[in-house]
């Protein structure tokens, strides 16, 4: 996440690869957890494991898209700057593609401002979430490793 972050300036391609990196990089520790999902079910109960492990995955996709679009959206609105003019603030603030079409009624300067504006509110807005999600992940793997290796010496020799 973080290549991808400071990949945003750069070419396409590189662009492309991180997000390659990430997919296969998420690919590969959805297999892992799955794995260890329901290797550690007994095979009577798997398909309960199954359906919890699916449910889980569902549950923190959603919860994952609205708290994070949630934050997007808040970040995005507070930190656009709207040149002074007779145009509808609010507006503006719903998304970057109502701050665009408004610029595009607006006369050249103030138009342009509002276009390059709502692209620097939009990039902040795209950082604070992915810094925000690096600082969960970090904690999630220290959480896991923690308890990994906690639960690793309860096991019987």
């Amino acid at each position: 996440i973080t290549l991808f972050m400071f990949s945003f300036s750069y070419s396409m391609y590189l662009q492309v690869s991180c997000l390659f990196l990430l997919g296969t990089c998420v690919g590969a520790s959805m297999t892992a957890a799955s794995n260890t999902i329901m290797s550690a079910a007994p095979p009577e109960r798997a398909g309960m494991a199954a359906s919890i492990e699916e449910i889980s995955y569902e549950l923190g996709g959603g919860l994952g898209i609205a708290i994070m679009g949630s934050l997007m959206s808040v970040v995005y609105s507070r930190t656009l700057f709207i040149p002074e003019s007779s145009i509808d603030a609010e507006l503006a603030r719903d998304g970057i593609d109502s701050a665009i079409l408004m610029a595009e009624q607006l006369p050249g300067a103030v138009g342009d401002s509002l276009v390059m504006n709502a692209r620097l509110a939009f990039d902040n807005a795209v950082f604070s979430v992915m810094g925000t999600t690096i600082v969960l992940l970090l904690i999630v793997a220290v959480l896991v490793r923690f308890n990994f290796t906690r639960s690793v010496k309860s096991l019987p020799v």
